[in-house]
């Protein structure tokens, strides 16, 4: 059987409310040679049920956390090209061949990504995202570096993958984003596309702005992110928002 040219790898943990989002999205793509293997990190509702019906590359890791399902799926997937994905997020109909267009223009590229979006977000997110991504542009318009890559929005080569040894598995929130684009940057040259712009759930915001910023944000985030970096292993066990 030919091999799909391109693989979008979902990690999921419990997302049986959200995860049709994605996959019905994505099921409606304009590009259409590609597979879609989910990484379940040990689901107890119904989500690898639901997962079953839109593929057949379903697996199940019991235990794992996002960047070890992001490694393990990736390392299943048989596309050149991986787009990592989240079970949250809105893809618009021509954002994988969109993808493919920016690999097969440019040699050099080891990764992709963009911006985001939060739908239905609280108000006071709009200016904070306007703020930042209009920084990143920035950036990379007069620097050419990437500086952030939402792990829902990063293709890269499988090749590109393999030669930084995937995903820092012992990392949990971040790894798959910071450490890793880190990493692809070591593989070839990391583009930046402003559209199409995946939609993602507005769940992780509705916490309220300060307990975003110093609880999900500082405390969850990057101090975890950052200790995990330095002892070798996350010592902050956050829970997933759900």
């Amino acid at each position: 059987m030919k091999k799909p040219r391109l693989s979008v790898v979902i990690p999921t943990l419990q997302e049986e409310k959200y995860l049709k989002i994605a996959l019905d999205s994505l099921k409606k793509q304009t590009f259409k040679d590609f597979e879609i293997i989910i990484a379940d990190g040990g689901s107890k509702d119904k989500t690898v049920a639901i997962a079953k019906k839109y593929t057949d590359k379903v697996f199940v890791f019991d235990g794992a956390n996002v960047c070890l399902s992001r490694d393990k799926g990736t390392r299943l997937a048989e596309g050149d090209i991986i787009a990592g994905a989240d079970a949250d997020t809105f893809y618009p109909e021509n954002y994988l061949e969109t993808v493919l267009q920016v690999f097969d223009k440019n040699k050099d590229a080891s990764a992709m990504s963009g911006k985001i979006y939060f739908y239905n977000c609280p108000w006071w997110w709009k200016p904070v995202w306007w703020i930042f991504y209009s920084l990143f542009e920035a950036i990379y318009i007069f620097t050419g570096k990437v500086v952030y890559a939402p792990a829902l929005n990063l293709a890269f080569r499988k090749s590109a993958f393999l030669k930084v040894n995937g995903y820092n598995t012992k990392l949990d929130f971040g790894g798959d984003e910071i450490d890793f684009l880190m990493r692809l940057k070591q593989a070839g040259k990391i583009h930046y596309i402003t559209k199409p712009v995946p939609q993602t759930h507005s769940r992780r915001l509705k916490i309220g702005i300060s307990r975003y910023f110093f609880v999900q944000l500082l405390y969850n985030y990057w101090l975890n992110y950052l200790t995990a970096k330095i002892l070798g292993k996350a010592i902050i066990k956050a829970k997933p928002v759900r």
